[in-house]
């Protein structure tokens, strides 16, 4: 699997799906900005990127904050594609980043 990295300023459901991994995989989300912040990134996996049904949440970042805050965990799949979404956040000048790693 290549390096998944994404940053959000607003929400957005549309991300394009990436090649997966199989076994291991680390995701870590983040979040920056200034005074209360609040985002919530979903990593999901697909074996068929052309259907809206047949996607799975992986792992759901729920991160809040003042300034920075962080999530991250290791999740073992074998999903064919990936992705990160970033479905709400706010605060002023916030910023979500989203990253998955694993091995093809």
């Amino acid at each position: 699997m290549q390096d998944t990295s994404y940053s959000f300023t607003a929400i957005n459901n549309n991300r394009a799906w990436v090649k997966g991994a199989r076994g291991v995989v680390s995701h870590q989300a983040t979040l920056s900005g200034v005074g209360a912040v609040t985002a919530t990134i979903i990593h999901e996996g697909t074996n068929d990127p052309s259907d809206p049904n047949a996607t799975v949440t992986i792992w759901t970042s729920t991160l809040s904050g003042t300034n920075n805050t962080s999530d991250s965990g290791v999740a073992s799949h074998s999903w064919a594609y990936v992705r990160s979404r970033c479905s709400a956040i706010t605060g002023t000048n916030a910023v979500a980043r989203s990253s998955m790693s694993g091995s093809v």
